[in-house]
C-alpha cells in the first residue's frame, strides 16, 4: 500500500488527465490497498476518480496525422 505521505498530488493541485487532456483540480485522496486514487473535478459538474498514472502535472501532447 503507498504510503500517505507518499501522495503524488496534493488537494488542490492542478492536473491533467493522460487519455484526454481534461485539466482538473484535485478534490481529495482515497488510499486504498491497490492504490492512491485521486477525486478530480473536470468542471462545475464533472468529478471522477483516477489512479496517480492517469493523471499529469503538465499537459501532455500527442502527434496526429
Amino acid at each position: 500500500m503507498n504510503r500517505p505521505d507518499a501522495v503524488k498530488f496534493e488537494i488542490g493541485s492542478t492536473v491533467y488527465h493522460r487519455a484526454d487532456g481534461k485539466r482538473g483540480i484535485v478534490t481529495g485522496i482515497l488510499f486504498r490497498p491497490h492504490g492512491t486514487l485521486y477525486a478530480v473535478a473536470f468542471g462545475m459538474n464533472s468529478e471522477g476518480w483516477a489512479y496517480e498514472c492517469e493523471l499529469s502535472r503538465e499537459q501532455e501532447f500527442t502527434l496526429t496525422e
